[in-house]
């Protein structure tokens, strides 16, 4: 069935319950291109309203790989490039990565697939 967030309200003798939908989070516009890719590929995604963005990449274990950007954009379209390299500034190994685009509020993932 649907999933309600609850807010309890009232004093100690008079309990109400407010019951309020739950709404995820607003999706971003977010792509990769190109995909597949060799050398390096571009996070593309246009921002609705100002404020403070970070895109990081990600192995299929979730464990972070890269950090591309991280700091307060306007609204419109951005891109951030990944090299395919690790944050030490080793070449990425082969493979399937996830781009994790956050913007107040907003998130969009985006597979990246590495080929040699």
């Amino acid at each position: 069935g649907a999933v309600h967030a609850f807010a309890l309200t009232g004093s100690s003798d008079v309990l109400a319950v407010d019951e309020q939908p739950w709404t995820p989070p607003a999706p971003l516009e977010a792509w990769v291109h190109p995909n597949p890719f060799v050398a390096g590929a571009n996070v593309s995604f246009s921002l609705p309203q100002p404020g403070r963005v970070t895109v990081t990449v990600h192995d299929v274990g979730g464990r972070l790989v890269a950090t591309l950007l991280d700091r307060a954009l306007e609204p419109g379209p951005h891109y951030a490039a990944w090299n395919g390299r690790l944050a030490s500034g080793r070449r990425a190994p082969p493979g399937v990565y996830f781009s994790n685009v956050t913007a107040e509020g907003r998130r969009a993932v985006r597979k990246l697939v590495l080929i040699r």
